[in-house]
């Protein structure tokens, strides 16, 4: 079983797990996500997602999609990256169905996203952001991208490449820089 991954300068990872492991995805063009679960040895393909046009893979790496994340099920994906002039957080559905807030409304302004990731149910999403003064982890709800809770902390010395990781079994995260 193969497949092939466009990435051109998205950072790694370039392939996100449910975090109940039941479901991965990966990007199948600059603006396509599609996913896959699997049956045994077998693979079955799963919903596909749209992205917005500005949220594109792109060769610059400060444009463009980010990071990405999909939920348990497969029917929602999370996006964040530079839209234009301002970081973002968009939720897409398998239907189509997107909705976005920028990364200013929930940590402040000069935070740029850095990781994404579910929560176990999918009903939350984890976003990892910096400013050259902090550190943020942010927790928002997955549907209407309101702020749950955030998280503060010192920064983390540049370059730094972050990934979230839910626990399968315990409401945990690990955060690696």
């Amino acid at each position: 079983f193969t497949f092939d991954v466009v990435h051109e300068s998205l950072p790694w990872p370039w392939i996100a797990f449910a975090a109940d492991r039941s479901c991965l995805a990966y990007a199948l063009s600059p603006t396509t996500i599609t996913s896959m679960s699997f049956d045994g040895e077998k693979a079955v393909n799963g919903g596909t997602f749209e992205l917005p046009k500005d949220l594109a893979i792109s060769a610059k790496a400060t444009e463009g999609l980010r990071a990405f994340a999909i939920a348990k099920g497969g029917a929602l994906l999370a996006a964040i990256g530079n839209a234009g002039d301002t970081d973002v957080v968009t939720v897409v559905h398998a239907s189509g169905e997107q909705k976005r807030v920028p990364v200013h409304a929930f940590a402040g302004e000069g935070h740029t996203a850095c990781a994404v990731g579910f929560d176990r149910s999918g009903a939350r999403l984890w976003v990892a952001l910096e400013s050259a003064t902090e550190t943020v982890i942010a927790l928002l709800d997955a549907t209407s991208l309101e702020k749950v809770d955030v998280l503060r902390s010192p920064a983390v010395p540049r370059p730094a490449l972050y990934e979230i990781h839910v626990h399968p079994h315990d409401d945990a995260i690990l955060l690696l820089a």
